[in-house]
């Protein structure tokens, strides 16, 4: 979904660069797929990063996509990919599946698309292309919505409900 949404986007947006961060089983279909739409030129695959380098890709990227399948293991699992992207304040763009609509700030902090459709994302890529403000307002978001899931929070959280129950 993302390389086509790549080549209809680059119809009328020509700056713009995709990273494909990791590996997989998808790998070579995706540099396949980058050849035969002819986006070799904008495309650069990475392969896995040693996790010193994670940190290093995330401050080159202006905007993280995660464009998600809608299978049943994706309606059910959350993936630790959208907070890391928050916690770098990154602007991010994800699948609308659940498990990545779980609360109403994370929502504002990101926009969605239907899973599969890459003529809405490739449009969300364009609108956060053009608007600068936007990425800007989405990194901020990003940021303070992930401060609220740091592992400080989450044990002060995890301590009053321990307590709660001790009381009761």
């Amino acid at each position: 979904t993302l390389i086509k949404a790549m080549a209809i986007a680059r119809q009328t947006h020509h700056n713009l660069r995709l990273k494909i961060v990791g590996d997989g089983p998808a790998l070579e279909a995706a540099k396949s797929m980058s050849a035969r739409l002819k986006l070799n030129d904008i495309c650069q695959f990475t392969g896995r990063l040693a996790l010193a380098d994670v940190t290093k890709a995330y401050a080159q990227i202006d905007v993280i996509v995660i464009p998600r399948v809608d299978a049943p293991v994706t309606r059910l699992v959350q993936p630790l990919k959208v907070l890391e992207a928050m916690s770098m304040g990154s602007a991010i763009i994800t699948s609308n599946l659940p498990p990545l609509m779980f609360d109403e700030v994370q929502n504002q902090a990101t926009l969605t698309f239907p899973a599969g459709n890459e003529n809405a994302l490739a449009k969300k890529i364009c609108r956060l292309s053009d608007d600068p403000q936007l990425r800007l307002s989405l990194k901020n978001m990003a940021l303070n919505e992930a401060a609220q899931h740091a592992w400080d929070q989450t044990l002060a959280g995890l301590v009053n409900a321990i307590e709660d129950i001790e009381l009761a």
